[in-house]
């Protein structure tokens, strides 16, 4: 569009009406470069955290392992315990006796532990997902909005225009000067 309208009438109008869709409509490819950008910041952050680990002891490793043969130990005694039942009927009739001997109490005691390993490791994943979820969303945020700040004029503007606006108060200032005057003053106010 902009290379018909340019072919047309002259640059300058065709870098107008660029300008003009650009408050109307977003612009694809910078949209793209944000998301992409807000992606790889979530990706840096997780290698963070994985390469946070490496400097882990001998103790931490094994408290992990511990931690993670559980649930498998469930399902496998599940699985053997139906595979069991065929091929020695006796002794899983003994073995059914056993467990039904035990008072009511002891069954409360390892429903309530297998109830909140399983419900308390389900609950912490959920946690987990919605804070990972909501930093994806912040960063793609912060990410646009640095994006606007840059795309709603020059990324570094001259010295005469910066200051031109600077002497100007009585115009709003545009974000870019803000940007900028917010980069040279960042130093100061530390």
């Amino acid at each position: 569009m902009v290379n018909i309208v340019g072919r047309i009438a002259g640059r300058g109008v065709a870098e107008t009406v660029k300008g003009v869709a650009g408050v109307f409509a977003e612009n694809r490819e910078a949209r793209g470069a944000r998301a992409h950008d807000a992606d790889m910041a979530v990706l840096g952050q997780y290698a963070a955290e994985f390469t946070a680990r490496d400097h882990r002891t001998w103790f931490d490793s094994f408290s992990d392992g511990l931690n993670r043969i559980v649930r498998p130990l469930f399902a496998i005694a599940c699985f053997m315990s139906l595979i069991a039942v065929p091929v020695w009927p006796e002794q899983a009739l003994y073995a059914a006796e056993a467990l039904a001997a035990m008072p009511d109490g002891y069954w409360l005691l390892v429903g309530l532990i297998v109830t909140f390993y399983f419900g308390g490791r389900m609950q912490l994943k959920s946690q987990d997902f919605k804070l990972k979820s909501g930093a994806i969303e912040a960063a793609r945020n912060i990410a646009a909005i640095r994006e606007d700040l840059l795309t709603e004029g020059e990324a570094h503007p001259d010295e005469k225009a910066y200051d031109a606006i600077m002497a100007d108060d009585r115009a709003p200032m545009p974000n870019w000067a803000i940007a900028e005057w917010n980069r040279r003053n960042a130093s100061k106010g530390a």
